[in-house]
This record gives structure tokens, C-alpha cells and sequence, in this order.
């Protein structure tokens, strides 16, 4: 399922920052210096007790299966002011993943065009559900292709601000990632 929430709720679940807070507490206290992050991370998840390696799978399962629980709780985009905000749609981007939801529900291939004027956000709502896909989904591979050098790079780092802004026990391992 792309979408189970109503489309008006687009703000962190209180929740969510508790826990952030909180399992972030528990990176602070597991970090090594001298390890590098997948080494901290796995010593982080193994000082976890069951309630707290509970949530943390409630969490990944819940991002797998909606991807606006996903992204109004983790995923970070910078604005045209240059403020890094949570994702929040736009009445553009919702007509968006509404009809992306629609093809899915019918089992169509989700290709869309889309013809507009800029400045619609489009752009940041397909990187954002490229992300939720490479991120949540496995055997997942991404390509991000632009009419030009700069709009590539742009596209490229909405997708690198989502991944490098999640919480360190829902970042999967990133084999690797390079502009071209």
C-alpha cells in the first residue's frame, strides 16, 4: 500500500520525536570514534532492550507501508528559503500521489507525465518516493536522470538530504552513491 493516512495529516507524529530522542540517547552512549557508522549502528541496535528493538521494527514496518507516514515523520527536504523542514505535500504534489496511488491500486505500472508549469514540487515528490523505495523496499536500485548537469545535482541531493537525515537505526547501508 502506497498511502493509508488522510492526505490533510502532513506533520510528525509526537511519537516519533519522542522516540528519535530517545534512541538517539543510545547512539550518543554506544558511539566509537573509531569504529565507522555501520559498526556503531550495529552496536547501537545491540544494546537495544525488546521494547526498544520493538519500536524500532514497528517503525521500519510502518515507513514500508506508507509512504506518507514515511516521509511527514522522516524525510527531510530544504526549502526555497534554505530551511531544512519535514516533508509536507503541496496540493500539487498530493494530485501527484493520488494518481500514482490510483495506477497502483488498479496494478499499473505507475508511470505518470507530467506536463506543468515549474515550481509545482513535483520533482521532490517523485525523489521522495525514489527514496521511500530504495530505502524501505530490497533489491532496489535508483537512477536519477535530468535534462541537465545542475538539475541532475539538484534531484540528486533532494534524494542524498533524505537519506543522510534519517535517524541512524532506519538509514539502511548505502553501497554507494555517486553523481556522474
Amino acid at each position: 500500500m502506497l498511502v493509508k493516512t488522510a492526505p490533510f495529516k502532513w506533520s510528525r507524529d509526537p511519537e516519533v520525536s519522542d522516540l528519535i530522542k530517545h534512541l538517539d540517547n543510545t547512539w550518543d552512549n554506544c558511539y566509537d570514534s573509531r569504529l565507522g557508522f555501520e559498526e556503531n549502528k550495529a552496536r547501537a541496535l545491540s544494546s537495544l532492550g525488546k521494547g526498544e528493538a520493538r519500536a524500532v521494527e514497528k517503525e521500519f514496518v510502518l515507513c514500508r507501508e506508507d509512504f506518507s507516514y514515511a516521509a511527514r515523520n522522516y524525510f527531510w527536504i530544504t526549502d526555497k528559503q534554505r530551511r531544512d523542514i519535514l516533508f509536507k505535500l503541496w496540493p500539487s504534489q498530493e494530485l501527484i500521489l493520488e494518481k500514482i496511488m490510483e495506477l497502483k491500486a488498479k496494478g499499473l505500472s505507475q508511470k505518470v507525465l507530467i506536463v506543468k508549469a515549474r515550481q509545482l514540487g513535483c520533482s521532490t515528490v517523485i525523489e521522495g518516493l525514489g527514496a521511500w523505495r530504495t530505502i524501505f523496499f530490497t533489491n532496489v536500485n535508483g537512477l536519477i536522470i535530468s535534462h541537465d548537469l545542475d538539475h541532475g545535482s539538484y534531484l540528486f541531493g533532494i534524494l542524498q538530504k533524505i537519506y543522510d537525515s534519517l535517524p541512524w537505526w532506519l538509514k539502511p547501508q548505502c553501497a554507494s552513491r555517486e553523481f556522474k
